[in-house]
């Protein structure tokens, strides 16, 4: 079983053309295009404009204003399910 944000390198993946598993059931990200992808996926980090940051933290920075985007998904981040908004006029 997948944890953590297993979509988000998955879409870098996909979009690049390549897939994680193929028809077969059999994994394919080995294949240039999937490779591609992963590259892809991972030049923002060694260009330093993607800091690492836990979900406590990122969550926090998010609400401070202090980042614009964050890149999780649900699995990783109960945290950020969708909650009723309190709204007093």
């Amino acid at each position: 079983m997948l944890r953590g944000n297993e979509w988000l390198p998955q879409s870098f993946i996909q979009n690049a053309g390549g897939d994680v598993i193929d028809a077969d059931g059999k994994p394919v990200m080995d294949s240039p295009a999937a490779v591609k992808g992963i590259e892809a996926f991972v030049q923002p980090r060694r260009d330093n404009l993607w800091r690492v940051m836990t979900i406590p933290e990122m969550l926090a920075a998010f609400q401070a204003g202090a980042i614009g985007v964050m890149a999780t998904s649900p699995p990783a981040s109960p945290a950020c399910v969708r909650r009723p908004a309190s709204i007093s006029v």
